[in-house]
């Protein structure tokens, strides 16, 4: 689907294309709720999988602030549901969001982290230590 191609964009060598894809699955993923999107965005973990992988820590990192804070702000907004919880528990986004932040420089991107986390951590779906 769409959101699987946009995921592919992610790993583009044109950080045009790379922030487009970013902001456009931002806003996938801001309207799904609303628009009844939101099972078939959560429905493929290798899709979420990837799209976790521009603010994972690991390398190659993503270079990209732009790219980065708009992917830490689409799970930002996934975790604002328990549907959206538990699909990016099952992909292991609370250990992911973890190993990324320890690496995270850009105040924008922490911030979303951070709130992910906090979502989380308000159902009681991890551990704080």
């Amino acid at each position: 689907g769409l959101l699987h191609a946009l995921v592919a964009q992610l790993r583009s060598p044109s950080e045009l294309r790379k922030r487009g894809a970013a902001g456009a699955i931002k806003n996938c993923c801001m309207s799904a709720e609303a628009d009844g999107t939101l099972q078939h965005l959560l429905a493929d973990e290798g899709v979420l999988e990837r799209m976790l992988e521009p603010i994972n820590g690991l390398d190659p990192k993503e270079r990209d602030d732009t790219v980065r804070e708009a992917i830490a702000e689409s799970v930002l907004v996934l975790t604002q549901s328990q549907a959206g919880r538990d699909a990016l528990w099952k992909v292991k986004a609370p250990h992911v969001l973890r190993k990324g932040y320890e690496l995270e420089e850009h105040p924008g991107v922490c911030r979303a982290m951070e709130h992910a986390a906090e979502a989380f951590l308000a159902h009681g779906e991890i551990d704080s230590g």
